[in-house]
């Protein structure tokens, strides 16, 4: 119940403080973090379209595309299943499994998308690159070289620290201030702890991503990755699915790379043309979703993708009663498209299908 309450205010939130959306709403400073100059080595971004291809080639973040076209890429973790009460000892950003030694996807564990879920002392930890010209700097702090560092705490909800009151630190990543990491922490630890002692990893990991060749393969260069997701990679495509919280599930894989086939804007498509009266997933949320996976530099490479919270809303009321996910006791066979932004399928399949009641 904790996780579920927690999960959809962390939505919010991230909604509110990236997108500048909440007019009308109160956003209170509850705390301020000063701390003395500390010196990062901030890599420096010269290629931009090479960066941003590298980062959707990567199967540790997940590309997306904003409503005004730019791009975000979002840090990928292993996280607590939101239903479960695992230990939460084994979280952690994706990109750092192989350094701790992880072999496989603890139990009540997934690899999550978005956010590297906490436990007592913070909600969640945000890791996003953003491509744009004019970031909102309202309700973040920018770190500068050589000054010391200022970190404030907000609230949207009360006028004390809390679970949901949140921070991020940015750093600018280009000289053209294009180029943005931003590092948000969500709890009521009223030092960011976790912030401050995940820094140096993840601009390592920048880095790591900002000096690949110009040339190689994903699959080489992330096999430890798809051994840790995938028993056979010699397949044209792999699909997997994974239960998802109250239903909504996760659908993720790979395409072995055909030069004639575009992979941008991956997403799912759930039809029955009458439990659903067609699509039974929202167009809207489809390209919100989206993965843009790159473009390969060799022939036959491996795209990663993987798409979660996959909801499936059904048709009408008495429908609810069959096969919703908390009145119905059964499910139904619907159509299973993984899509590209062109609406070209790029693999279908049937499956069987709880429905969100609405």
């Amino acid at each position: 119940m904790r996780n579920n309450y927690i999960m959809n205010l962390i939505l919010f939130s991230v909604l509110f403080t990236l997108t500048g959306c909440g007019s009308g709403f109160s956003i209170n400073k509850v705390h301020t973090i000063r701390k003395p100059s500390t010196e990062y080595m901030i890599p420096a971004i010269t290629d931009k379209g090479k960066f941003l291809n590298d980062l959707m080639l990567s199967p540790y973040w997940k590309v997306e595309k904003e409503r005004n076209g730019t791009f975000r890429a979002r840090a990928r973790s292993i996280s607590e299943d939101f239903d479960g009460f695992a230990d939460n000892s084994f979280d952690m950003l994706l990109f750092l499994f192989k350094k701790n030694g992880v072999s496989h996807i603890p139990e009540g564990h997934r690899i999550s998308n978005r956010y590297m879920r906490g436990g007592d002392s913070y909600s969640a930890l945000t890791v996003d690159i953003v491509f744009r010209k004019h970031l909102n700097v309202k309700n973040i702090n920018i770190y500068r070289k050589g000054k010391p560092i200022v970190l404030d705490i907000f609230e949207s909800f009360e006028k004390k620290i809390g679970l949901n009151s949140y921070s991020t630190l940015v750093f600018e990543l280009s000289d053209n201030e294009d180029i943005y990491l931003l590092i948000r922490e969500q709890g009521s630890d009223t030092n960011r702890e976790v912030t401050f002692a995940s820094i140096p990893e993840i601009l390592k990991e920048v880095e790591t991503i900002n000096e690949l060749p110009g040339s190689y393969s994903a699959k080489d260069v992330y096999k430890d990755f798809f051994k840790l997701r995938f028993e056979d990679l010699e397949a044209e495509k792999s699909i997997k699915r994974t239960p998802g919280s109250q239903d909504r599930d996760t659908f993720y894989g790979y395409f072995k790379a055909d030069k004639d086939i575009s992979y941008n804007g991956i997403n799912i498509k759930i039809s029955h043309p009458i439990y659903c009266n067609g699509a039974c997933t929202r167009a809207s949320s489809r390209i919100r979703k989206a993965e843009y996976p790159g473009k390969p530099y060799i022939k036959d490479d491996l795209l990663y993708f993987q798409i979660e919270d996959n909801a499936v809303y059904l048709f009408k009321k008495e429908y609810d009663q069959k096969f919703g996910i908390f009145s119905g006791s059964g499910s139904f066979e619907g159509k299973l498209e993984i899509m590209n932004n062109e609406e070209k399928a790029l693999y279908q399949a049937n499956g069987q299908f709880k429905g969100w009641e609405r």
